[in-house]
């Protein structure tokens, strides 16, 4: 492994933090990166990976999000790199990180480093100031990968001869071409390799994050692949009735050692953050009890902080009820004028969503927004942009012919609805974003990787897609409303002002917590950093999430680039919800696929929980006649009933399923079971009565369920097989990403229902062989 790759943000980062870059130079000049064959490094932010000569090093805090970024490369081999001079090679690696940060940045040098530049794309610069024999070379070059141009500085030494370095800074860096398609590998997630064990990299792991909970999750590999997962069994005492008899519980029944399922890393957290001193984030999987966390933690910072303001933030209007009644229960053994406190207009605990907060904040009227409910926003905005979009592709007939990418979109309605969500993501996130509202070159020209999707659209195809923004602006004109992105943006105007500055120490919050925070997109994360009262030296906001629910969206920039730094990360294990053979596939279809260079990526080292009762089954296949889908799912619902299950999800990933599930299902089911279909994510479902929901993929997060009946993964339809080149890829991860939100859901039963004649999507099937999905008898 001869070269290191940092981006200019992580450069940046790494030069703040002491200690950082001497470990890692300690374990370069002893070769000891040589154990990144065996797997990723990961700790607190930092993740290390490594293909071929390469080895990356990424702060998932500063990730753009955005495709091909500038970076630089470190020469770090025996020869003419840092582990050619052990005594050196903390000072030469940190001004070789220091040299890429300026550059990267076009800034200079002063005059006391020695600095020299020999031609318009060579340079030499001293390691250690005027007086060091040692100096270090480097090249700046420009990639270009269709319409995307990518700045790359390359750096080798330490060496005594500036003029022999200088020629092989350039000589070596005719392999950059090489040298960024190993990075494209890493940076893709599609590695083989594991995680290594926390014994390893022991002195660098503590300087990263000194604080960090580390557990060792014995190994389990199904696939060879690179998911780690254990199974912990569950106290003999916790029973699937726990689940709703926990529901009732208040905070000191929770916090009570001799009653309370709290997991052992749970309990650590609301122990050692609660009140919060610095911002935290909490990372898990689907039922790892993230949500329980945070409240628990926000009422422990009211009780130990008397007079504090709490901001309790959920996405949409169904999750912010059930977050209040949570909350109710929770303080129920509270005196009674302390919960009426805490709930009062003018309160120390304050309970809303971002959307209801932003239009009290800016004095917007109802009327003014799409839709003050964000689930029914997105939906109305989402209908506008496929109508926008339709309107582009027509009125430019002639680019979509010759293009790869857009001539699908015209004969495949499953390929559109995918497409133009991910055009959705482009006005929100970059045309809007980025302030180009009102310049269509800056957007359609730019070298620059913008995001996912206008790093693989040529310039005229990216002139398609602003049309299809002109079209959306138009209609939302038309219609005299604002999105959701323009109520953020226009927030985030209210709030980067001399004034709010001023006024925050009294409007302000003491402390924020951000429930599913995957939820939010970058314009709406920019504003939690400025909710605070700005009191404390460190922004007080806790956020949780688990970014592989994150569906049909770009990969958000890291929240360091968003303005909260130095973010503890926790991540719970352990998994309330899943029995072991439910987890282990879902785990399984998820690592896979999913990028680890994500803002958030869950780790993948996890405790499903396993009660071994009854109700638990491996996961299972049918496969059945289209007409027949109600009449079976009805059959497998009715069964389960008899052996004690409860609450039964109906999950519906295509349209040609969904059409005769929704007809003929509610017939069936209505006379023994509560039939709903899911109308926005987060709605309460009572556990009192057998109950069968029916929904879409996107709207079934931050729910759970006795038993999901998922229909419709099959091959050339999740994901669908009409889009190929670039695209290709970025679909097949929304697909892993949906299938895993799915198989979530279920505590105890997961069947797979597809069409008679149909092969099962290849991931599923490559499980199938596994053994980890059965054939239904």
């Amino acid at each position: 492994m001869d070269y290191l790759a940092i981006q200019q943000d992580t450069a940046l980062w790494l030069l703040r933090k002491d200690g950082i870059l001497e470990e890692l130079a300690n374990v370069i000049a002893s070769q000891g990166l040589r154990n990144l064959r065996k797997g990723d490094f990961l700790a607190g932010p930092i993740r290390i990976s490594a293909d071929r000569d390469v080895v990356m090093l990424v702060n998932a805090d500063f990730a753009a999000g955005t495709g091909d970024e500038p970076l630089g490369f470190i020469r770090i081999a025996p020869r003419l790199g840092i582990a050619s001079n052990a005594d050196a090679a903390t000072m030469a690696l940190t001004r070789a990180v220091f040299v890429i940060c300026q550059r990267l940045q076009n800034r200079t040098f002063w005059a006391d480093s020695r600095y020299r530049k020999i031609d318009d794309s060579r340079y030499t610069i001293s390691i250690g100031g005027l007086e060091s024999p040692l100096s270090l070379a480097w090249a700046e070059k420009t990639l270009q990968a269709g319409a995307t141009i990518t700045r790359v500085v390359f750096v080798i030494g330490p060496y005594h001869d500036e003029n022999n370095l200088a020629e092989a800074a350039e000589s070596y860096s005719f392999q950059i071409s090489a040298l960024m398609n190993s990075v494209r590998t890493i940076m893709s997630g599609n590695s083989t390799r594991g995680i290594l064990s926390d014994k390893s990299f022991t002195s660098l792991r503590e300087a990263i994050d000194p604080s960090e909970l580390r557990q060792d999750a014995g190994p389990f590999d199904a696939s060879g692949g690179r998911l780690t997962l254990t199974v912990q069994a569950r106290r003999a005492d916790v029973t699937p009735q726990d689940i709703y008899r926990t529901l009732m519980w208040s905070y000191d029944q929770w916090c009570n050692p001799a009653l309370s399922t709290l997991s052992k890393e749970q309990r650590s957290i609301l122990e050692q953050n609660a009140p919060l001193t610095q911002p935290l984030r909490i990372v898990g999987p689907g039922g790892a009890g993230k949500t329980l966390l945070m409240q628990l933690m926000a009422i422990k910072c009211l009780r130990e902080k008397p007079g504090a303001k709490v901001l309790y933030l959920t996405h949409n209007e169904a999750m912010e009820e059930s977050v209040r009644a949570r909350f109710a229960r929770l303080l129920n053994g509270a005196p009674k004028h302390a919960a009426q406190d805490l709930f009062a207009p003018i309160s120390q605990l304050h309970v809303t969503t971002l959307a209801r907060y932003s239009m009290e904040l800016t004095g917007l009227r109802r009327w003014q927004v799409i839709s003050l409910n964000p689930e029914r926003a997105k939906d109305d905005a989402f209908n506008l942009v496929k109508e926008a979009l339709s309107k582009a592709l027509a009125s430019k007939s002639h680019v979509v012919e010759k293009s790869e990418n857009l001539r699908v979109l015209t004969a495949d309605e499953t390929a559109f609805r995918y497409f133009a969500e991910y055009v959705r993501a482009e006005i929100s996130m970059v045309i809007k974003g980025r302030g180009m509202i009102l310049d269509r070159g800056a957007y359609t020209d730019a070298q620059d990787a913008l995001g996912h999707l206008h790093a693989v659209l040529s310039p005229e195809e990216r002139d398609v897609i602003y049309d299809a923004y002109i079209n959306y602006r138009d209609s939302l004109r038309e219609y005299e409303v604002l999105d959701s992105d323009d109520v953020a943006l226009s927030v985030l105007g209210r709030l980067m002002t001399p004034q709010w500055e001023y006024e925050r120490r009294q409007l302000g919050f003491d402390y924020v917590f951000v429930d599913e925070a995957q939820l939010f997109n970058d314009n709406e994360r920019q504003i939690f950093a400025l909710l605070t009262t700005s009191q404390s030296p460190h922004t007080l906001v806790a956020i949780a999430l688990d970014e592989a629910q994150r569906l049909y969206s770009m990969t958000a920039s890291g929240f360091g680039r968003l303005g909260i730094e130095d973010l503890q990360r926790r991540t719970l294990h352990v998994m309330h919800r899943l029995s072991e053979s439910i987890a282990k596939l879902a785990f399984y279809v998820i690592s896979q696929g999913s990028a680890p260079f994500g803002n958030e990526f869950p780790e993948l080292k996890f405790r499903a929980t396993d009660a071994k009762e009854r109700m638990h089954s491996a996961p299972s296949l049918h496969v059945e006649r289209l007409e027949k889908f109600a009449e079976r799912i009805y059959e497998i619902v009715r069964v389960g009933a008899r052996e004690g299950l409860m609450q039964f999800a109906v999950v519906v990933h295509s349209e040609t399923a969904m059409a005769p599930i929704r007809e003929g299902l509610p017939k069936l089911v209505h006379s023994d079971f509560e039939f709903r279909m899911l109308r926005q994510r987060g709605e309460t479902i009572s556990g009192n009565y057998p109950t069968v929901i029916l929904a879409p993929p996107e709207l079934i997060g931050g729910q759970e369920f006795d038993c999901v009946i998922s229909c419709g993964l099959e091959e050339g339809v999740i994901p669908p097989q009409s889009i190929g080149g670039a695209l290709a890829a970025r679909l097949e991860q929304q697909a892993y990403r949906e299938i895993y939100l799915t198989f979530t859901r279920a505590r105890h039963r997961l069947h797979i229902m597809n069409m008679e004649g149909s092969a099962l999507t290849p991931v599923l099937s490559r499980a199938r062989h596994l053994g980890l999905l059965k054939d239904a008898g």
